[in-house]
This record gives C-alpha cells, sequence and structure tokens, in this order.
C-alpha cells in the first residue's frame, strides 16, 4: 500500500513541476501578469471562437470591468498594461461583434495561440 501512496505523490510533484513550468513560460510572455490574466488566458485558450467579453467574465467569475481590464493587459485593445511603458504581449485580439457593435469579442492571436499550444504540450503528457 506504501508503495501505491508513493507514487501519488510522485505523479503530484510532476504535475506540480510542469505546472511550474507552464506558467514560467506564459510569465516570460506576460511578466507583470496576475493570476486572472493567467486564468483569462486560459478560458480564452480553451473556446473554438471568439466569445464576448460578458461571457468571458462570467466563465472567469468576474465582472466586464475586470475583464476588459485583463484583456487589455493581455494586449486585447492594442494596448499594453495601463500605465505602463511596456508595449503589449499581443495573446489576445478584440473584434466588433458582428450584430451588436457596442460588444467586443475576444480571441488569441496566433502569437497567444502559439503560446496556448507550448502550454498544452507541457501540461498535455500528465495523466
Amino acid at each position: 500500500m506504501e508503495q501505491s501512496g508513493d507514487r501519488n505523490e510522485e505523479l503530484d510533484t510532476r504535475r506540480l513541476r510542469a505546472l511550474s513550468r507552464a506558467v514560467l513560460l506564459y510569465r516570460e510572455q506576460v511578466p507583470s501578469s496576475s493570476v486572472l490574466q493567467l486564468y483569462t488566458f486560459l478560458v480564452l485558450a480553451s473556446q473554438d471562437k471568439p466569445i464576448g467579453l460578458t461571457d468571458l467574465a462570467r466563465a472567469v467569475g468576474t465582472g466586464k470591468p475586470v475583464i476588459s481590464a485583463a484583456v487589455e493587459n493581455l494586449g486585447g485593445f492594442g494596448r499594453g498594461p495601463a500605465g505602463k511603458d511596456s508595449s503589449p504581449p499581443n495573446l489576445v485580439h478584440c473584434k466588433d461583434h458582428p450584430s451588436d457593435r457596442r460588444s467586443k469579442l475576444a480571441e488569441l492571436t496566433p502569437k497567444g495561440a502559439a503560446l496556448a499550444a507550448k502550454l498544452c504540450a507541457i501540461l498535455g503528457g500528465l495523466p
């Protein structure tokens, strides 16, 4: 029985190391990123089509002003983090909703999709 417990602990350690590598890779692209921005990026990466900011906020579990700031910090509006001199990471792009000009749709840019693929490669082999 102890061997089985040791194996589970080993697998958990492997998962945590892989997750740490994935977060470090993400942080290389977005050094000033918060956990909320990382989660926003991951939710966007899991979508198969652009998602409205209101729906994205609901999926992340926050309000629209907070999600708008997170998307802005990921480069969604063509700007970098508010008040920062750094250029935007250009991981996310926002565009007008085709049927509601007041609404925006968010999606990953090619650079964001490439980063998401690298994160999946790091995490993909884990049981």
